[in-house]
């Protein structure tokens, strides 16, 4: 295994990586209140849930009060109230005789259009302490340091933009941008055909939605001034299409 040092290109995802959540903070008292919660998601220990709650890709349907893991096309293969598992009959009940997430569409059509409009964004911003913890002194200086050294460093999430600035300006500060070289957001493939403002070449100490590994690749390669350089991202791989460039 090739150490750190050995890499010319670090990169740095987002969530759980440069920002870290005070995970008991998300589940609130209006869950239990209004949904209809098991009290104990107030409680310290969630060892019991772990067999559920620790799966990715999780899906939180605020208007039922359900969490949903959700196979091919919005299909639920599995649900919980709470910590209560829903039985199919409950599950039909609720999303049809076919089970299936059909606001999964509305992702699937535009996810930036209902990003900003749920519960989770508008609650973060209100009170971004509450949940996300400060990031540590030791990794900023540890960024800086490996500029120092000639790497190029770069964050790579598939957050929105608002949203990761919101997280890095409370978590690092409002100069965070200042520890990469570039940044680019929303690193997932893009749902429709239609995008403003592309970009022909990426440029340096700039934001970007979306892209390609190509075009990474080739901005790297520049920056280096080497024929494929050796990257590492830390904590995370995305797969990006086409870029945006975001004026911040």
């Amino acid at each position: 295994m090739a150490r750190l040092s050995e890499y010319d290109c670090i990169g740095f995802d987002l969530d759980h990586t440069l920002i870290q959540y005070k995970l008991d903070n998300f589940y609130p008292v209006t869950l239990v209140a209004e949904k209809g919660y098991d009290p104990c998601l107030l409680e310290d220990n969630f060892e019991d849930l772990k067999d559920f709650w620790y799966l990715r890709g999780l899906v939180l349907d605020i208007k039922r009060g359900n969490i949903l893991k959700l196979g091919k096309d919005g299909f639920i293969l599995r649900a919980t109230h709470g910590t209560r598992e829903m039985s199919k009959e409950e599950l039909s009940k609720c999303y049809g005789e076919e089970i299936v997430w059909h606001e999964i569409s509305l992702l699937k059509e535009n996810p930036s259009q209902h990003y900003d409009n749920g519960y989770y964004f508008p609650v973060i911003v209100k009170n971004t302490a509450k949940y996300i913890k400060s990031c540590s002194q030791k990794i900023v200086d540890w960024i800086r340091a490996l500029r120092a050294e000639g790497k190029k460093v770069f964050l790579l999430t598939n957050s929105f933009i608002d949203y990761t600035n919101v997280l890095m300006n409370f978590a690092v500060g409002e100069n965070w941008k200042e520890l990469f070289d570039i940044v680019i957001c929303m690193a997932g493939k893009p749902v429709g055909e239609k995008e403003v403002d592309s970009v022909e070449e990426l440029k340096e100490k700039q934001i970007y939605s979306r892209g390609n590994h190509r075009d990474l690749m080739a901005f790297l390669e520049k920056q280096t001034n080497k024929n494929k350089p050796k990257v590492d991202i830390i904590a995370g791989k995305q797969y990006f299409v086409k870029y945006t460039k975001h004026n911040t």
